[in-house]
């Protein structure tokens, strides 16, 4: 079984984090995409191309809509392209909203777009949460969704799409640093996610 391991940054991917096991029919390799979707679905891509896996991970960082949950790790069971469409009069509007995509239109359900391989992997304990993708870091407070937990990146809808529309299993382990509109970094707990996203890529890893 190959499992591609993947990250936006070298530092959300810890090579040194024990993962590579030899033997017991695993193969595991490594890819870091840089920052953002474009990246992320082009470096995706290309080493699905090269070197298809039977399972993506991609691993990372996030901020979150509820400051109770910072440093903890979750599984991402959909994420969507927030900033996707238009801000006509001070509201914005999504390509679904407008009529310019359907929101239903493979890959997409709801114009979110789901993970539906979660099923194939009971024996991983993390929670689960929702993911929002954007191209612009949120500088204010979340006032969508505000009754579920909400994890926002720049790279984690890129990853969904690029995985659905090539069939293959994934997941995205997302440990979360900061308040989603926190911008005062000496209020971020960056090494305690780090740590968290490790272990918990670690505990996938022996589980699958």
């Amino acid at each position: 079984m190959h499992v591609l391991i993947m990250a936006a940054t070298a530092m959300e991917l810890n090579h040194q984090a024990g993962l590579i096991r030899s033997g017991q029919g695993l193969r595991i390799s490594f890819l870091i995409t840089g920052i953002g979707m474009v990246s992320t679905a082009y470096h995706l891509t290309r080493k699905i191309i090269e070197d298809r896996p039977n399972l993506a991970i991609q691993a990372g960082i996030g901020g979150v809509n509820d400051k109770g949950r910072i440093s903890e790790t979750y599984i991402i069971r959909e994420d969507y392209f927030s900033d996707l469409g238009v801000l006509e009069k001070g509201q914005f509007k999504s390509l679904f909203e407008m009529g310019l995509a359907g929101a239903d239109e493979f890959p997409f359900r709801q114009g979110k777009l789901p993970n539906p391989y979660l099923a194939e992997f009971p024996q991983i304990g993390l929670q689960k949460a929702s993911g929002k993708t954007v191209n612009q870091i949120s500088s204010g407070p979340v006032l969508e969704e505000e009754n579920e937990i909400l994890i926002e990146s720049m790279e984690g809808a890129a990853f969904h799409y690029t995985c659905l529309l090539e069939k293959i299993p994934f997941l995205q382990i997302r440990a979360v640093s900061n308040l989603i509109g926190e911008r005062d970094k000496s209020k971020w707990k960056m090494q305690e996610s780090l740590t968290s996203l490790h272990e918990a890529l670690q505990s996938v890893i022996e589980n699958i």
